[in-house]
């Protein structure tokens, strides 16, 4: 007998659609009363269902056994073994900043079977590790079964472990997290992890560890694309029951189902649901196991069978009471929804992809509402705030990249039809290498839109992909200080509105050239023939220098000569970039570092005579600048010092010298670090006699 039954409230939440059908119950059905596991109340076991239903709550730490947890996307395995020995495409190993394989058992058995490969790898990888707090060397010829290894940096999570005075708040989790973010990137299918902080003097419970370990993996799985498999290798046979209990303990409280998603999940069938299979596995076998994909799963079909129509009636009544008990509908208010993108749009979107929630998107209103089972719905509810969360800190990352931007910008150099030309950084760029000067860090990374990662030097001011270190192109930083209300030298000749630079050569008799080869003569300490004097006309340049000139004259004490005029040598490949674009570091400062990472000027000339700095061209020209610098206020330089130290006595930390030199008392040398301090006022062009 056939009875309808109205779904109304189901569809209306959009969750599940049931077509429940009465029917006369079947004789071999009358005397027996179904189990939720679906096995009959018959005595016996049932042994074809005993092999459907592996045993989810028997666990022993016998070493050829393995613990496997389908989480959807991605399979988790426990086992106790040697890391070293695991046939997995990359390995996890806990370190500290300086990448000291001494440090544990795994890092020191990664050493031995790494070899000369990996030491080479691990000095080249230092500065990625202070950098990003992770990095990774590759493996082909080393006694390592694996491609990869990842080192994490894990002082933050256990300082006394890895050589950290103290914790730097980080956790656990992200640290997992970091890892398995960077096998993803590196495309890795199989990953492996020691059980990370379970040191003696970490002091932290395995339980703890476990469970962190399982969360993390669990949320990940959800947008992995490459990472097929996690797996914890644990070397310590003891401590197998009680990470195992924990992890036993993570799956029963992951999925504490209601009435109906036990009733779904007694027929396997529920639709997208990320169902975790807890099973126990000879290790020759695991590799069988093929996840079952329930995502398309949009509906159930119910037949029920009941003695007569008033207990289907009674059946479906119950069905109906305990979805709409169970379902709900949440709504999420931020006027950040409202300025969402277009990648934002699609990652909230993208939470319906498990099949576990329906999500309507209103950037109107600013809302995100979420349909589903309470917990499903909880769940989401998470990851919409993360998202939420990413939103508004990319947005004040914006507005701070905007603030930068507008004071300085960053360029690289570009070849077109043969000439070069500046090519500004996006704003997001800009505060990236903007900020890692500010912490005088030694290069800086970013990636563009197709996720290639760049590598910028910060020392030679150069940029190259992280790929190809030989394809570098130059870097430039340019301050966007200036005075609007300056007005050019009274000895400037006109030019144009348009134009930004001009050289004018000077004639012996003018008394600009006479002064300037007499200062030339005066510290030379040697003949030479002047070839041609000529003045650098720059707007942008000289606005830039009026403007730090006055921000300088107004902040320094009067007592304090603020600007000098001192001498640059250099060689002819950097001539057009000064002119047009100042003192850079990428063109100078290379021959000098003794005082810091700056761009170097000399009192005297007889310093930047040498062929050290004013390198002749094949003519035997030589050249040099004489220049307007603002030198402020100093102090003595360090060959470590990409900005100045702070003043002494200054009202805080972020007030620093304007220059650095080789002594205070008696300088010879002036270094500044922004190329807005320094104006090329003068170009000599000589040679010697």
């Amino acid at each position: 007998m056939k009875s309808d039954i109205s779904t109304k409230e189901i569809a209306k939440k959009n969750i599940i659609g049931l077509d429940l059908k009465s029917h006369q119950t079947p004789n071999h059905f009358k005397k027996r009363d179904l189990k939720p596991n679906g096995n009959s109340a018959k005595k016996g076991p049932d042994k074809k269902h005993q092999k459907q239903t592996p045993p989810g709550n028997q666990y022993s730490s016998a070493a050829d056994k393995e613990y496997s947890v389908n989480m959807g996307k991605v399979v988790f395995k426990v086992y106790q073994g040697d890391i070293t020995n695991v046939k997995v495409d990359a390995i996890v190993n806990g370190t500290n900043t300086e990448l000291d394989l001494t440090i544990g058992a795994v890092a020191q058995a990664i050493k031995k079977k790494g070899g000369k490969e990996l030491e080479k790898q691990i000095k080249d990888q230092k500065q990625h590790m202070k950098n990003d707090g992770i990095a990774v060397t590759k493996h082909t010829s080393s006694g390592l079964l694996c491609e990869a290894v990842i080192h994490l940096d894990m002082t933050g999570v256990n300082p006394s472990s890895y050589g950290s005075p103290f914790a730097s708040g980080s956790k656990l989790k992200d640290r997992i997290k970091l890892a398995l973010d960077k096998a993803e990137e590196i495309k890795m299918a199989t990953v492996a992890f020691p059980a990370l902080g379970t040191s003696v003097t970490a002091n932290v419970p395995v339980s703890d560890i476990a469970e962190d370990m399982f969360k993390v993996v669990e949320k990940f799985q959800s947008k992995s694309k490459h990472v097929q498999q996690v797996h914890v290798v644990i070397y310590q046979r003891d401590m197998m029951k009680d990470f195992m209990d924990a992890i036993q303990k993570c799956v029963s409280n992951t999925k504490e189902k209601g009435y109906v998603e036990k009733l779904f999940g007694w027929t396997g069938l529920v639709g997208g649901n990320k169902k975790l299979n807890v099973s126990r596995h000879n290790r020759k076998l695991i590799g069988a196991q093929t996840p079952v994909d329930r995502v398309k799963m949009t509906s159930v079909t119910f037949v029920i069978y009941a003695r007569d129509k008033n207990a289907a009636q009674n059946a479906i009544k119950l069905l109906e009471k305990s979805i709409e008990s169970e379902c709900d509908e949440k709504s999420i208010f931020s006027k950040i929804i409202k300025e969402f993108n277009a990648d934002q749009k699609s990652e909230v979107k993208n939470l319906e992809a498990s099949g576990k929630i329906k999500v309507t998107l209103d950037t109107t209103k600013g809302e995100i509402k979420i349909r589903g089972l309470k917990h499903h719905i909880s769940e989401a509810f998470d990851e919409v705030h993360d998202i939420i969360r990413d939103a508004e800190r990319a947005k004040q990352t914006m507005q701070k990249a905007k603030l930068v931007t507008d004071m300085v910008q960053w360029y690289f150099m570009e070849e077109d039809k043969g000439k070069k030309k500046l090519v500004e950084y996006p704003p997001d760029v800009n505060l990236i290498l903007e900020s890692a000067l500010k912490d005088q860090k030694t290069e800086a990374s970013f990636s563009d839109t197709n996720g290639n990662k760049y590598i910028v030097d910060l020392n030679a001011y150069e940029e190259y992909p992280a790929d190809d270190p030989t394809d570098i192109v130059q870097v430039l930083r340019k301050s966007k200080l200036v005075d609007q209300a300056y007005e050019p030298p009274m000895t400037w000749v006109p030019m144009d509105e348009k134009e930004n630079l001009k050289v004018v050569q000077l004639q012996p008799k003018d008394k600009e050239y006479q002064d300037v080869t007499g200062k030339f003569l005066k510290t030379a300490g040697t003949n030479v023939e002047f070839v041609k004097v000529e003045r650098i006309q720059n707007k942008v340049l000289y606005q830039q220098f009026i403007a730090k000139k006055k921000s300088m004259d107004d902040t320094n004490p009067k007592t304090v000569q603020n600007e000098k005029a001192l001498w640059h040598g250099f060689s002819v490949d950097a001539l057009d970039s000064i002119c047009n674009y100042g003192f850079n570091r990428s063109y100078c400062g290379k021959n000098a570092t003794a005082l810091g990472a700056g761009v170097y000027f000399a009192v005297n000339v007889s310093y930047s005579i040498t062929d050290t700095y004013s390198r002749p061209d094949p003519q035997g020209h030589k050249r040099m600048f004489l220049c307007r610098v603002l030198t402020g206020e100093y102090c003595n330089g360090a060959s470590t010092m990409k900005v100045p130290p702070a003043k002494k006595g200054a009202a805080g930390s972020h007030i620093l010298y304007d220059t650095v030199t080789n002594n205070v008392s008696s300088p010879i040398m002036f270094v500044i670090f922004h190329d807005s301090q320094a104006f090329p006022e003068y170009l000599v062009t000589f040679k010697r006699k």
